[in-house]
């Protein structure tokens, strides 16, 4: 059951109806802090990639989609995502270890 206002305005009354078909899933969200350089990403697209551009270390990278999931990434083959280094943009499109 779901509580929705009714038109008369104060009273609440429950209702089967959902308002939306379906809750945002915020489980694969990161909710840490981000380091400067990375301050700007998107937390539902944030995913930490190898960088083999010019840092080559551990960075935090932004995915070309919404975090599918660790096992997702997993399985997936090169080349169906994409990340992006923040620093110095380099483009990592091989999904091995990123989590």
């Amino acid at each position: 059951m779901i509580m929705a206002e009714t038109s008369k305005g104060g009273a609440y009354k429950y209702s089967d109806c959902l308002i939306i078909e379906r809750p945002e899933d915020k489980s694969a969200e990161y909710g840490g802090p981000f380091p400067d350089y990375a301050r700007n990403a998107d937390r539902k697209r944030a995913v930490q990639i190898m960088c083999k551009g010019k840092w080559r270390r551990v960075r935090w990278g932004e995915i070309n989609a919404d975090y599918p999931g660790e096992v997702i990434l997993k399985n997936t083959q090169a080349h169906n995502f994409s990340a992006r280094c923040p620093k110095c943009g380099y483009i990592a499109k091989d999904p091995y270890n990123w989590y």
